[in-house]
C-alpha cells in the first residue's frame, strides 16, 4: 500500500486522466460542479476541473511538504532538547512553552499563519515553516525524555569520570542530567 501511494505521489501528474488546468465550460444542462461519474470519477470543482486530476497532480507536492516538514520538526526538536539539557533556565521556559504549544493543533495554526500573514501566493517553504512553528513539540518531548532516561546510565557518568570533556560526552553520549544546586 505504501509503495502504491509513493508511486501515485511521484507519477500522479502523468497518471491523471486530464490536465489539472483543463476545465469543462458546459456539460449538457448540468450545472457546475459536476457530480462524480464516468467523465469525472471524483466529480469536479466549481470551475469544472477534474478533482481526481487535481489530487493526483498535487500528490507530489504534498509528499514533499510532509517529508521536509517531518525532517525539520525532528531537527528542531533535537536542537531544542540539546539546548535544554545544558541550560536549566531554558529547560523550564521550554517546558512551559511546550505545554502551551501542545494544546493547539499545529495544522490549523499553520493554515491560519499562511492565510492571514502571507497574502500573496504561498510557497512550499512558507507552509513548512508554518508547520514548524508548533510542530517541534512532539519530537522535543520524545528526545528529551530519552535523554533524561539515558543521562543517569553508567556510560555517560563513566565517560565523565574517565575525564571526557562535557562536549565529548554531549556528542558521544547523552548529556548528563543537570546537578541540583
Amino acid at each position: 500500500m505504501l509503495v502504491a501511494l509513493l508511486v501515485l505521489a511521484l507519477f500522479g501528474a502523468r497518471l491523471a486522466p486530464h490536465e489539472p488546468i483543463f476545465f469543462v465550460l458546459e456539460h449538457g444542462d448540468d450545472p457546475r460542479p459536476y457530480d462524480p461519474g464516468l467523465v469525472f470519477p471524483f466529480g469536479s470543482d466549481v470551475l469544472g476541473r477534474d478533482v481526481l486530476s487535481l489530487v493526483l497532480s498535487g500528490a507530489g507536492t504534498t509528499l514533499l511538504i510532509v517529508l521536509t516538514a517531518g525532517v525539520a520538526r525532528v531537527a528542531a526538536g533535537v536542537l531544542v532538547a540539546a539546548l535544554t539539557c545544558w541550560w536549566r533556565p531554558a529547560r523550564l521556559l521550554t517546558e512551559w512553552t511546550a505545554q502551551l504549544v501542545a494544546a493547539v493543533p499545529a495544522t490549523l495554526v499553520a493554515l491560519v499563519i499562511v492565510k492571514v500573514l502571507v497574502r500573496a501566493d504561498t510557497s512550499v517553504l512558507v507552509f513548512i515553516g508554518a508547520l514548524l512553528v508548533l510542530g517541534w513539540v512532539g519530537p522535543y518531548r520524545v528526545i528529551r525524555a530519552e535523554v533524561d532516561r539515558l543521562s543517569v546510565a553508567p556510560f555517560p557518568m563513566g565517560a565523565t569520570a574517565l575525564g571526557a570533556t562535557p562536549w565529548r560526552v554531549f556528542w558521544r553520549h547523552p548529556p548528563p542530567a543537570p546537578t541540583p544546586r
